[in-house]
């Protein structure tokens, strides 16, 4: 084959993983035209919001013309993006279709696709060019590593699903030990800075992974004989160059660094007891997402059944992916890559993993506070399918004759294993809602508040319909979630009247808020939901009509008055 041929074919294998991801991960969505949003009702939407944020902010909309400012929590939003995941570096991704007048929820559809098409790009061409694996099993290792059945379980996080900064990072560092030119060394330098900057501006905790793999890669290169030498005269010969790209990188962070800081002062170090629910335990690497095609048992197994606020523990690989990526580690652990990938992951599972009540991180967490800010920190076990890529991968291509054609036939049951169902909603629901709630606010209120009459819906869903109600009407709202609240909001948590008694203590936590900002209660409106609130929507779950797209039939336009007016 010529040159120009092998070329296009090594391309091609590159073009497949990136289209194919997306139409078999999205596969739901994508058959249902579109009628069926992934994530759930909830967290779900809470990104979407924040990705909407984002483009409100670049096309300069009123009530986002400050980036670190929602209009939610009214009066008490204007750092409220520091409570949760800023996601402006994931917008250029998504303000293109919302330019193009798309709707929200649509453009969040597309970005979803474009994130995880250049997601499996990203992790194709670093396993190819920097891991050095052949072009299919690069294909293949780089759908493990995107569409790995833990990091799917977490699509209602859909911050967690960008992986192209990820993927720079790593393959910037790989390029500046290897780089002969200090100019080639400066380059991979600064991708390698830039994607950490870059990650951490769209979601915390990959951007929080990526920079402690990066420092754990580095202390291994060192202890290991082999790369000792090299790399410390990189270092030497690089010093001031790595100094002055760190600090343009810090520059670059100081506004993230700020806010973040001001909302960490602002609500309080989380206390050791919010963490631990969510630290890994022994059977958390072995927990596979419900969700995946393989393993709908796992939800009921008693080993996973007991441990706590389980949807955040399903980190396991498979039983298969596991036991090729042990049986992969020892045939080729000849491999620098498979013993520095192995070697990172051992460590980080020895550190974060709670044995008998007794855990490493509780000491790592001490020794640095602000870490507590990583709370779920059991999804550093997404970070385990790009290592079972690069060791798969170097098993599979240092094999020949039928054994690499078994292997490559292992890969390929590995990476089928993976294979999930996606949590979704129901796009028109989720409009109808929106729009109904968005019809009751008054447009000369200074700002609205909503509440619901009865336990249906759930006050997650209230909020989130109001802070959608709000963009669209352009009034903010005393409504809001995120990761954490402003002090003193936490009596409109519940957003439920029930009866005059609930009726005079909200009004009372509402009054006491609004005083905060020096706010006119007589210009909030209180929108007063009617019982029959989501109440269809409800109803249409629970007889499994999950495929209709058609909304309930609108409520009646009651139950809203401004506060203090009855």
């Amino acid at each position: 084959m010529s040159a120009v041929g092998a070329r296009w074919r090594e391309l091609a294998w590159g073009a497949a993983v990136t289209l194919l991801a997306p139409l078999v991960v999205f596969r739901q969505m994508l058959l249902s035209g579109f009628g069926l949003v992934p994530g759930n009702v909830e967290d779900g939407r809470l990104n979407a919001f924040f990705l909407e944020h984002t483009w409100g902010w670049v096309s300069g909309k009123p009530l986002h013309r400050s980036l670190w400012g929602l209009p939610i929590f009214f009066p008490g939003g204007g750092n409220a993006v520091a409570y949760s995941d800023v996601m402006l570096s994931f917008g250029p991704l998504y303000w293109p279709w919302r330019a193009l007048g798309l709707p929200a929820d649509t453009s969040y559809q597309l970005w979803c696709l474009a994130v995880l098409a250049l997601s499996a790009l990203a992790a194709w061409l670093f396993l190819r060019r920097s891991v050095g694996l052949t072009p299919p099993v690069a294909a293949l290792g780089a759908w493990l590593a995107c569409c790995a059945a833990s990091r799917l379980h977490q699509i209602s996080h859909s911050q967690l699903l960008p992986l192209f900064f990820v993927f720079a990072g790593l393959g910037g560092a790989i390029a500046w030990a290897r780089g002969e030119s200090r100019q080639a060394r400066w380059t991979a330098s600064a991708v390698t800075a830039g994607s950490v900057v870059a990650q951490l501006w769209g979601g915390f905790y990959q951007g929080l992974f990526l920079a402690v793999v990066l420092a754990l890669l580095t202390l291994l290169a060192v202890a290991l004989p082999s790369t000792r030498t090299p790399l410390l005269l990189r270092l030497r010969a690089d010093w001031a160059a790595l100094l002055v790209v760190g600090a343009i990188a810090g520059i670059l962070l100081v506004p993230w660094v700020r806010h973040y800081a001001a909302a960490q002062r602002e609500v309080g170090r989380r206390p050791w007891e919010a963490v631990l629910p969510m630290v890994p335990r022994p059977a958390s690497w072995l927990f596979v997402s419900p969700h995946a095609l393989a393993y709908r048992w796992t939800e009921q197994a008693p080993w996973f059944t007991r441990l706590p606020w389980n949807f955040e523990h399903a980190i396991g690989l498979g039983l298969l992916t596991t036991a090729c990526v042990v049986a992969a580690a020892i045939l080729a652990r000849r491999r620098l890559a498979v013993l520095l990938a192995v070697a990172t992951s051992l460590l980080l599972i020895a550190v974060t993993t709670m044995v008998h009540g007794h855990t490493l991180w509780r000491l790592v967490v001490r020794a640095v506070p602000p870490l507590a800010a990583a709370r779920a920190i059991s999804r550093i076990g997404l970070l385990l399918p790009v290592a079972a890529a690069v060791v798969l991968g170097c098993a599979v291509d240092g094999l020949r004759g039928r054994w690499r054609w078994l292997a490559l036939a292992l890969l390929v049951l590995c990476a089928a294993e993976q294979l999930s169902d996606l949590e979704v909603q129901r796009r028109d629901v989720q409009r109808f809602w929106e729009e109904d709630l968005r019809r009751r606010i008054d447009p000369h209120a200074e700002a609205f508040v909503a509440t619901r009459s009865s336990d249906r819906g759930g006050a997650m869903r209230v909020h989130l319909d109001a802070m959608f109600a709000a963009d669209l009407a352009g009034v903010p709202t005393v409504n809001g979630v995120s990761g954490n609240e402003p002090p003193g909001w936490y009596g409109l948590q519940w957003a439920r009247v029930r009866n005059a008694e609930a009726a005079a203590a909200f009004r009372e936590a509402l009054d006491r808020w609004l005083a905060t900002g020096a706010v006119a209660a007589d210009r909030v409106q209180w929108i007063r939901l009617p019982p029959g609130y989501r109440g269809v929507e409800g109803e249409r779950h629970r007889h499994g009509y999950g495929g209709e797209n058609r909304p309930p039939r609108p409520s009646k336009r009651s139950g809203s008055s401004f506060h203090g007016r009855g």
